[in-house]
């Protein structure tokens, strides 16, 4: 396998702004692997998991990250929910240097609602259009997505 650094992280971490750093300042190749799996399935993230649940998510995840793992980049960045599953953690610490970015709810929460403001007003939640594992119960206030953050940290 020949991906160097994994960037892990809870949405808002920084994970993207962190990749396209480093490729514009370093020159490192660097892919999204949520990104990745839209392009492999031809449909979005929150399509897959609305139709096909989030277990043919993470299947599909799976299968890309076997892939970027062995790609010819430098540097992927990955959801926290990727490394939930056992094999996806060991081979991620076999294959790379894997970096955790941190992030405290509060700010996550801040930048996945400025990071949402600009999509369609069609969707429900400041969050469901391309953070579907954050959209939750409630009014789809700041409070409610701090506080969904917050469940999901735990």
């Amino acid at each position: 396998m020949s991906c160097k650094v994994v960037l892990a992280g809870f949405s808002g971490a920084g994970k993207t702004t962190v990749g396209h750093v480093l490729e514009r300042d370093y020159g490192w190749r660097w892919l999204d692997l949520d990104g990745e799996v839209e392009t492999r399935a031809q449909a979005s993230i929150t399509s897959i998991i609305r139709v096909e649940g989030e277990q043919h998510f993470r299947e599909l995840e799976r299968d890309e990250l076997l892939r970027v793992l062995d790609a010819d980049v430098d540097v992927v960045s990955i959801g926290g929910g990727t490394l939930l599953r056992e094999d996806n953690r060991e081979d991620v610490l076999d294959a790379s240097l894997l970096v955790e970015l941190g992030v405290s709810a509060r700010t996550a929460a801040e930048r996945v609602a400025a990071d949402e403001s600009g999509v369609s007003r069609t969707v429900k939640s400041v969050n469901e259009a391309r953070r579907p594992l954050l959209a939750g119960k409630g009014s789809g206030s700041a409070e409610d997505l701090q506080v969904r953050v917050s469940e999901l940290m735990i």
